[in-house]
């Protein structure tokens, strides 16, 4: 059963199946920002922890299938 749209806004700030990867990208934006940084300013100065943060989502497994 499918919760809500896999948007970038949803991937980026709300999936609970990535919460250990984006709890990393937050930790380092909130140093410098308030969360939730809006996208524009997250990947502009916080490139290469949003890039690692990207890498490490497993997308296959993000897909809900309804015969899996």
């Amino acid at each position: 059963m499918r919760k809500g749209n896999q948007t970038t806004d949803h991937i980026t700030y709300a999936c609970e199946r990535l919460t250990k990867e984006r709890d990393r990208l937050r930790k380092t934006a909130i140093r410098t920002n308030k969360w939730p940084i809006n996208k524009r300013d997250l990947i502009r100065r916080h490139y290469k922890e949003f890039t690692n943060f990207i890498n490490e989502i497993q997308f296959d497994k993000l897909t809900l299938w309804p015969w899996s």
